[in-house]
Formats: structure tokens, C-alpha cells, sequence
């Protein structure tokens, strides 16, 4: 009989867990714990039901019923600065100290609202976007306590790792470039029931563990001539082993910041259950690990 040892649940469905880090969290400073995807979003339902009626509620109010910008949310670019790069971001606070928030991001001609949680500065869970031209209904959002905009706008992944590199301004420009280009290459080639890039940031724990004990590192040059290094890393999924690989893509940046220092730096990093992506990224030399089918 095993011995008795700490125990952790599953908020939602309180499935019994032996080890913290086979959970999810979505909330700063929080012990609420998930063990899958589809319970956080069975247990925040309600919340994301509210703030859908708050929205449709307020369109009526401001005669927006028929304005219809949804469309633009199909731009990668558009998504990644929303999430990312916001002009403003608002805090939400309860009496318990929980926050939801309010990322604002001004784009050409219309305005981007995601209310989401947070998790290490980035979102963690998202609640609701809205997509509107109208100012009155973007003020209906700027409620509770305007916070500093301290997200990374070179890899929001990989941004409390590259805080503490003191990376050169060329450099960082050199990062972002490599990170839209992949942004823009992986949705042809992940599978229909891949992992969302909205749930990206509940997996970046995977970051630390993946560089410093990769399965596989695989070496080469892409079509700009740069060295990339993509670290590859299988983990659990529930009760299956190797559900999903965690992939971490590095870049050579020494043309850019050629000073004797590292120059090696994580410019994305994604989880993924398509073998189309494994195939596309165990290309190259292999320079740690096995090949495997």
C-alpha cells in the first residue's frame, strides 16, 4: 500500500492529483487548480455568460446592436497585439483581492477589448473580446484600476525569461521579427483540434523544463539564413503519456548582438498534438536526443 503524501484536486471535476504541476492555473497568487482545458472552462462558464450579456446588453444600449467587426479577429496580427501588446490595461477587483482585466489595444480605424484572467502578467484565460469603433462603449470597459502595459511586446511566453537578458533594442526588434513570422506560418500547419493560441500562456511552466531537459534539439537554417534551435519536449496529458509536445524555437542572434555574451535566445514557444508540427520541427541536425518515428 503507497504511502500517504500531499494531495492535490481539480476545482472543477475533483479528480485527486498527486503532483502540482500536474494542474492548470489561470489566476495569479491563486490555489485554484485544473486538471484539463475543458474544466476551466466548464468552472468560469458563468463568468464568461455575464460578460457576454454585459456586451450585448450595452450594444442594445448604445445602438451597436448591427455593428459587426468580428471579422478582424481572423488576423493573426490582431490578435497578437491584443493580447500582447495592449495600449491599456484595466483591473477588475473583488473584496478577495481576484482581478479580471481589461486589455485595450488601438488599431487602425477600431478599438480591440479582451477581458481575461492573468497569469504572470499575460493572459491566462480569455473571458471576452470585443471589437468596436464606438468610444462610448470602449469607456464602459475602463472601469476599476488602470494598471502599467508591462507585457512583452517580443514574446509573451518567453517574457520572464528575457527580462533579465538586458537584450540590445536591435536585438529584441530581431526576436519580434522571427516571432511574426512564425505566428504566421503555424496555423497551416496545426491540426483542427490543436491546442488554441489563447490557451498558450496556461502552459509556459513547460518553458523552464523544456530548455534545461529537452527530448530533442534539432539544428538548422531557415529560409532567412538564421540558425534556428527547436527544443522539443513531450509531457502528460491527463492519464496519457506524451499527449502533447512543448516546443520552444531559439534563434542564433549573433549577427544582431555579436558581443561575446549568449547569443542564443527562445524568441516562441507552443504546445502542440499535431504530428504535422513534430514533423516540422525535428528537422535539421539533431544534436541532443534520438531519432524517433
Amino acid at each position: 500500500m503507497e504511502k500517504l503524501g500531499p494531495l492535490y484536486f481539480c476545482l472543477e471535476c475533483k479528480k485527486i492529483v498527486k503532483n502540482a504541476n500536474s494542474l492548470l492555473f489561470v489566476e495569479e497568487q491563486s490555489a485554484k487548480g485544473f486538471c484539463k482545458e475543458s474544466c476551466i472552462e466548464s468552472f468560469y462558464s458563468p463568468i464568461v455568460k455575464y460578460f457576454d450579456s454585459f456586451e450585448k446588453e450595452k450594444r442594445e444600449e448604445l445602438g451597436l446592436s448591427t455593428e459587426s467587426l468580428d471579422h478582424v479577429l481572423d488576423e493573426v496580427d490582431v490578435i497578437n497585439k491584443s493580447l500582447y501588446g495592449p495600449d491599456e490595461v484595466w483591473a477588475l477587483r473583488n473584496s478577495f483581492g481576484e482581478s479580471i482585466y481589461c486589455q485595450i489595444r488601438k488599431h487602425n480605424s477600431f478599438y480591440t477589448i479582451v477581458v481575461c484572467l492573468s497569469y504572470h502578467f499575460r493572459p491566462s484565460f480569455i473571458i471576452n473580446t470585443v471589437v468596436t469603433k464606438s468610444k462610448k462603449m470602449l469607456a464602459s470597459y475602463q472601469r476599476g484600476d488602470k494598471q502599467e502595459t508591462n507585457l512583452s511586446t517580443v514574446n509573451p511566453h518567453l517574457y520572464g525569461y528575457l527580462k533579465t537578458k538586458n537584450l540590445t533594442s536591435s536585438t529584441l526588434s530581431f526576436l519580434e521579427k522571427k516571432k511574426n513570422s512564425m505566428l504566421g506560418i503555424l496555423p497551416h500547419i496545426k491540426c483542427n483540434n490543436d491546442f488554441s493560441i489563447d490557451n498558450y500562456s496556461v502552459y509556459e511552466v513547460n518553458i523552464k523544463e523544456t530548455l534545461e531537459a529537452p527530448d530533442e534539439v534539432y539544428k538548422l537554417s531557415d529560409s532567412d539564413g538564421d540558425i534556428i534551435y527547436s527544443y522539443i519536449k513531450a509531457f502528460f496529458n491527463g492519464e496519457k503519456k506524451g499527449n502533447y509536445f512543448y516546443y520552444v524555437l531559439c534563434v542564433d542572434t549573433a549577427p544582431e548582438d555579436n558581443k561575446g555574451m549568449e547569443t542564443v535566445h527562445p524568441f516562441m514557444s507552443f504546445p502542440s498534438n499535431s504530428k504535422d508540427v513534430y514533423k516540422t520541427f525535428k528537422r535539421g541536425e539533431l544534436i541532443v536526443g534520438t531519432f524517433r518515428n
